[in-house]
C-alpha cells in the first residue's frame, strides 16, 4: 500500500469536542486487483478493506471507525465523514478515460499551426517554450489562488460554482442542439461532465489571476470541443465483437457505469429512517438496505428501464436467473420497506428491483 496520508478532521462532525482524527494511511490493489483502502482513527490502524465498501456498505465502516474511537453518533456526523473520505479518495475506484478525436481538417493534433511550417515546428516551439516557463505559471496561479481564498473564500467558492454551473449548462443546450439535428452522441456522463466543468472553473480561474492569457470564451468553446468531439466518437465507433460468453456483459457495463457514478447519491436505508411525508420515493438515484442480512440495492422501476432501456427486461430476467432476487413475478420486482413512518405495516413498502450490492465488486 502507498505510504500517502491524507487526514480527515472530523471534529464538525462529532457530538463532542473530543473528536478523534480519521486518516487514511495506505491505499492498494490485492492480487484480484480489487481496491483496498487503510484508515487510521486515533494511533489505532484498521485493517484494509475494499473500497467498495464505504459505497455498498457503510453502515460497517461507521461501525468499525466508532469502535476504533471515532465520534459518530448522528446521522449528520457519518454524513460529514462518509462525504470527506469519498472526497478524498474519489479518484481511486475507477479511472476515466476519454476519447478526443483528431480535428477533421486539421494538422495531425492542431486544429492551427499559428504561423508555423509544420505540426512538428510548432510543437518544437511549444517544449521550447515549456522548458524555459516550466513551473511559473503554477507558482502564479498557486500564489493568486492562496491570496484571494484569504481575501474572499466565499466569494472564490461563489465564481467557482458559477463556472461550472456555466459550462453544465453550455453543454446542456449544445447537445440539446445536436440532437435536435440529428446528430448523433453518447450521453454524457455526470462526474466526467463535472470533471471538464472543474477544468472551464480553474481555467476562468486563472483567466481572471492573469496567469492565463486567454478570454473565458474562447476557452468555453475549446473545452465543450473536447468534450462533445468525444461523444460524438463514442457514438460513431463501429461495436466492437464480444468475446463468447454471457449475453449480459452489454447491460451489466451500462448498469455498473451508472451505480459506480451515482452511488454516493443513494440513501442508506440501514443509517437513515425515511418518512414517506418529507421524502417522495424516487427522488434520488437508489438505495441501500439490508434484506434477510445480505445487503441489497434498490432501483426503482422506472429508473432501471431508464438506466438499461430496451436492454431492461433481459437484464432482469439474467438477474432473478442467478438470485437477484428470486420472485414469482414476470416484471421481475419486489416489494421492500422504504420507509419507517407508516402506523399500517403495509404502507412503509414500496415495489423495486433489488439488486444485490456485490454486483459491485463483480461478484453475483
Amino acid at each position: 500500500m502507498s505510504n500517502r496520508r491524507k487526514a480527515v478532521n472530523t471534529s464538525r462532525a462529532s457530538t463532542n469536542s473530543g473528536a478523534s482524527q480519521i486518516t487514511i494511511v495506505g491505499r492498494g490493489k490485492d492480487g484480484l486487483g480489487r481496491r483496498y483502502v487503510k484508515i487510521r482513527v486515533g494511533k489505532i490502524d484498521l485493517p484494509p478493506f475494499p473500497l467498495d465498501r464505504i459505497a455498498t456498505d457503510p453502515s460497517s465502516v461507521y461501525s468499525d471507525l466508532v469502535n476504533a474511537g471515532a465520534s459518530l453518533f448522528t446521522l449528520k456526523a457519518k454524513r460529514i465523514v462518509l462525504e470527506a473520505l469519498e472526497a478524498q479518495i474519489a479518484d481511486a475506484p475507477v479511472t476515466f478515460r476519454v476519447a478526443i478525436p483528431l480535428p477533421s481538417g486539421g494538422f495531425g493534433i492542431y486544429e492551427q499551426l499559428h504561423g508555423f511550417k509544420s505540426g512538428g515546428e510548432l510543437s518544437d516551439a511549444l517544449k521550447k517554450k515549456a522548458c524555459t516557463f516550466f513551473g511559473t505559471p503554477r507558482l502564479h496561479f498557486a500564489k493568486a489562488l492562496q491570496r484571494h481564498r484569504k481575501k474572499d473564500k466565499a466569494g472564490l467558492r461563489r465564481f467557482l460554482r458559477r463556472r461550472r454551473r456555466e459550462y453544465l449548462n453550455e453543454l446542456k443546450e449544445r447537445v440539446e442542439k445536436l440532437q435536435d439535428e440529428g446528430t448523433k452522441l453518447t450521453p454524457p456522463l455526470e462526474r466526467a461532465s463535472g470533471r471538464f466543468a472543474t477544468v472551464f472553473a480553474a481555467g476562468a480561474l486563472a483567466i481572471r489571476y492573469e496567469t492565463f492569457p486567454v478570454k473565458r470564451g474562447p476557452l468555453l468553446k475549446a473545452i465543450l470541443s473536447c468534450q462533445i468531439d468525444g461523444l460524438i466518437y463514442a457514438a460513431s465507433k463501429p461495436a466492437e465483437p464480444q468475446a463468447e460468453g454471457p449475453p449480459s456483459s452489454n447491460w451489466r457495463n451500462t448498469l455498473m457505469t451508472f451505480l459506480r457514478d451515482n452511488r454516493f447519491k443513494f440513501v442508506d436505508l440501514d443509517a437513515e429512517k425515511l418518512d414517506s411525508r418529507t421524502h417522495t420515493f424516487g427522488s434520488v438515484p437508489g438505495y441501500f438496505a439490508t434484506h434477510n442480512n445480505v445487503r441489497y440495492i434498490y432501483l426503482t422501476n422506472k429508473r432501471f428501464i431508464e438506466v438499461l432501456a430496451s436492454d431492461s427486461e433481459l437484464a432482469k430476467a439474467e438477474l432473478a436467473a442467478c438470485g437477484q432476487p428470486a420472485t414469482k413475478s414476470e416484471r421481475f420486482v419486489v416489494q421492500r420497506r422504504i420507509f419507517s413512518n407508516e402506523k399500517n405495516g403495509t404502507g412503509n413498502f414500496r415495489t423495486v428491483c433489488a439488486i444485490k450490492a456485490n454486483i459491485m465488486d463483480g461478484s453475483d
